[in-house]
C-alpha cells in the first residue's frame, strides 16, 4: 500500500530553524564544542526544592522579556532579604517541535527552607521534585545560553545514555 505524506520546503518549516538573531549550529560545530570541552556537563542528583518563578509565554520572540522577568524576580528576592539566591532557568518546551508562540520559559529562584516572604504579582511558587539533572554552568548573554542549550539537546543528550524527563 502507498502512504502519502504532504511535503513542504524545509525553509518554510520551523523545524531546525533558529529563532531570529540566533545561530543554528551544525553537527560539525557541536562536535567541535565537545572536542574542545567547551561546556562541562555534570550529572547531579538534586533534592526537591521550592522555587519562586515567573513564567514567560512566547518566550523566544523577545529575549528581553526573559531578562526583564529575571530582573523582577531578583528585585523581589532582594526586598525579601534573600541573600545570594540561586537562579535557575527552565525551558518548558523544545522550540524545535513546539510552535514558537507556545514556548514557555520559567525564570526561577531557589528558596531557602523557611522562606515565606509574600510574593509580588506575577511571581508564583512551585516545588521542583527530586531528580537527576544534567547541569551546565553558563555565564554570558542570551546568545551564550542558546549555544549551551543547543549543545545539550542536540549533541550531549543523544550521546549521553539519558532521556529527558517530563517534570
Amino acid at each position: 500500500w502507498d502512504r502519502l505524506v504532504p511535503l513542504m520546503p524545509l525553509e518554510d518549516s520551523k523545524i531546525r530553524q533558529a529563532p531570529s538573531g540566533f545561530a543554528l549550529y551544525t553537527r560539525a560545530q557541536l562536535d567541535e564544542m565537545a572536542r574542545n570541552s567547551e561546556f562541562e556537563v555534570r550529572i547531579e542528583r538534586r533534592p526537591a526544592e521550592r522555587l519562586a518563578f515567573i513564567r514567560i509565554g512566547n518566550a523566544y520572540a523577545n529575549p528581553e522579556r526573559i531578562m526583564g522577568a529575571t530582573e523582577q524576580l531578583l528585585n523581589w528576592a532582594q526586598r525579601a532579604g534573600l541573600a545570594r539566591p540561586k537562579l535557575i532557568g527552565m525551558s518548558e518546551d523544545d522550540p524545535d517541535i513546539t510552535p514558537a508562540a507556545l514556548c514557555r520559559y520559567d525564570t526561577c529562584l531557589s528558596l531557602p527552607d523557611g522562606s515565606d516572604a509574600p510574593l509580588d504579582e506575577g511571581i508564583a511558587l512551585r516545588v521542583f521534585p527530586a531528580c537527576t539533572m544534567a547541569v551546565v554552568h553558563c555565564e554570558g548573554d542570551i546568545v551564550m545560553v542558546d549555544r549551551v542549550w543547543q549543545f545539550l539537546w542536540r549533541h550531549w543528550l543523544p550521546h549521553s545514555g539519558y532521556l529527558p524527563d517530563n517534570l
